[in-house]
């Protein structure tokens, strides 16, 4: 006869024992879900109710805080719903600021149960709004220490507002408070500034912390709804070149030795500037800065370091480095005489140098061709491209010779695009010959002629085909993408690369 074996009582305690952990955990979990999900409900209809506020009162917001406003009435039952309170409404014409407790902040054993709950307690127990057009979480102890009245004009600088108590204080926060005081914007503590060169490490991003006294990246006041001011005089750095160079305080130039390149139609122009702009960059040799033993004027050729009629000379007078003309002048370098001119293009690069020879308004001579038939066009000035033929006689206005000569033009049908360099291609213009179905590299100035921007770009990418357009990059029906860009390429290198064909209709 065999015994039915069973669970020992031991066991069955210790089963007991870990269901019940679970059931608590359980429960736990199921009770901070809940109240979670309260203090959304709280936020979002507090969130509603400060929409419906500047519909309802249009900008004056007398009367919202009154006992008889069913609005308020009704957004305060759902809050008690929830197992939170309004805490206060306070309104004048101008402003209100509405603080609601959160329903986790009621019962503390609740809200401190878990480390999760227990962080969002200890930073947060309620809610605000205000004509700020805030939602922002607060800790309701630091609310009751701000005062009741304020005077909201920003004081000007030296000027005192101590005792003045003009208006209804509408901050949720001291911290909103500190920053409106100290120039921040839209209630935050962040505020738009304009690039200063006497203040350049404050403002160089245009986005300041004005409690912190720190630049912060522009996308924060992008998501605080604070616009870039209109109209600054200076730029900001990214869009300036920066070079470290011999520092030497008896040149004005080289004072800081951080020089900003500036250029103009003349040639490039040094400027002093903050060092701060030139961390990161090359440094500049020291040991060669410290082998100058005086600086020497000398003839202009166009080549390093003869560039700029000025040069760094060691003891054994050996050119080292080229410096900006001022420090020959300031010196009393006497000129070299007899010094050749130097007839060189304002720019090595072809498409460069069609925007240094236009005129001030943008207008350059041009060959004749079939669409430029005047010997003189009109030139985008930031890009270099042909905008179109004007009437001579502007560019003569100008006082620039409109062109006589003929285009050298390949006849059609021929397609012509800039591609990347290598070396079968090495000119950064190519046309596509259809009879033949073959690609070459053609001179620059067949691409400058035609609006097109020969590349400069060595080749590294990969080849796709397209539907074949009537627009360059897609006239060849095979692409190269370079760096996101696209370019138009011969179809055989598609082919050799074992491209997907493209599906067009």
């Amino acid at each position: 006869m065999k015994k039915n074996k069973g669970f020992t009582l031991v066991e069955l305690l210790i089963a007991i024992g870990i269901i019940g952990i679970l059931t608590a955990i359980a429960l736990v979990s199921l009770s901070n879900a809940r109240m979670a999900a309260k203090d959304a409900a709280v936020r979002q209809a507090l969130n509603n109710y400060r929409t419906q506020i500047e519909i309802e009162y249009d900008g004056n917001y007398n009367g919202l805080c009154t006992t008889g406003n069913p609005s308020l009435n009704n957004i305060e039952e759902f809050i008690n719903s929830q197992g939170g309170s309004l805490y206060s409404c306070n309104s004048d014409t101008n402003d209100y600021v509405i603080v609601a407790t959160l329903p986790s902040g009621v019962d503390e054993e609740v809200a401190y149960s878990t480390a999760e709950y227990a962080y969002a307690e200890m930073e947060h127990d309620a809610l605000c709004i205000n004509s700020r057009g805030n939602l922002l979480p607060i800790n309701l102890s630091e609310y009751k220490e701000l005062p009741k009245k304020i005077d909201l004009r920003i004081p000007e600088e030296g000027e005192v507002l101590e005792g003045i108590e003009l208006s209804l204080n509408p901050f949720c926060s001291l911290n909103q408070q500190e920053s409106y005081f100290n120039g921040g914007q839209n209630g935050t503590s962040y505020a738009r500034v304009c690039y200063d060169l006497k203040n350049p490490e404050f403002t160089k991003t245009g986005c300041v912390d004005v409690l912190e006294k720190t630049p912060v990246e522009p996308v924060v006041c992008d998501k605080a709804g604070i616009k870039p001011i209109e109209g600054c005089t200076e730029d900001y750095p990214s869009e300036r070149v920066y070079k470290n160079v011999c520092k030497n305080d008896k040149y004005e130039v080289y004072s800081t030795g951080c020089v900003e390149e500036i250029q103009e139609k003349t040639g490039t122009v040094l400027k002093p500037t903050d060092p701060v702009f030139c961390k990161g960059l090359e440094p500049v040799d020291e040991k060669m800065c410290e082998q100058t033993a005086k600086y020497q004027a000398v003839c202009p050729t166009g080549k390093e370091p003869y560039t700029t009629g000025c040069i760094a000379i060691d003891k054994a007078e050996k050119p080292l480095y080229s410096v900006d003309a001022s420090v020959c002048t300031a010196d009393g370098v006497e000129e070299p005489k007899d010094c050749q001119p130097v007839d060189e293009p304002c720019s090595d690069d072809p498409y460069e140098a069609r925007l240094c020879e236009a005129s001030e308004n943008g207008f350059v001579a041009h060959c004749i061709n079939e669409k430029y038939q005047t010997g003189c066009v009109a030139i985008d000035q930031k890009t270099g491209v042909i905008e179109g033929p004007v009437n001579p006689d502007v560019c003569k206005k100008e006082g620039i010779e409109p062109s006589q000569k003929t285009c050298k033009v390949t006849s059609e049908p021929y397609v012509f695009s800039s591609r990347c360099i290598d070396k079968e291609f090495s000119t950064g213009c190519v046309v596509y010959e259809k009879a033949k179905d073959t690609t070459y590299p053609v001179d620059v100035n067949e691409c400058l002629e035609r609006g097109i921007k020969p590349s400069k770009e060595e080749c590294a990418g990969s080849f796709n085909y397209v539907c074949v357009g009537k627009e360059p990059p897609y006239q060849t029906g095979c692409v190269e993408n370079k760096d996101g860009k696209l370019f138009q390429v011969d179809p055989k290198l598609c082919e050799e690369a074992k491209a997907t064909p493209a599906t067009c209709k």
